[in-house]
């Protein structure tokens, strides 16, 4: 199976740690929200936190 030139190979590589990169960076921030969600949860589930029904927030 024929490779393409070694400049093209080098060029795909970057190409896909970029991606790489950028997967990585996302899954953190997912992470991060997760745990404040988790977070959020329990304390609203717990009652430390009140929430306001049926009230216009200003």
């Amino acid at each position: 199976m024929p490779l393409p030139p070694l400049e093209e190979q080098k060029k795909i590589a970057q190409i896909f740690m970029t991606i790489d990169n950028k997967i990585e960076a996302e899954m953190k921030i997912k992470e991060e929200l997760e745990k404040f969600k988790h977070g959020t949860m329990d304390k609203l589930l717990t009652g430390k936190v009140r929430v306001k029904v049926g009230e216009e927030s200003g």
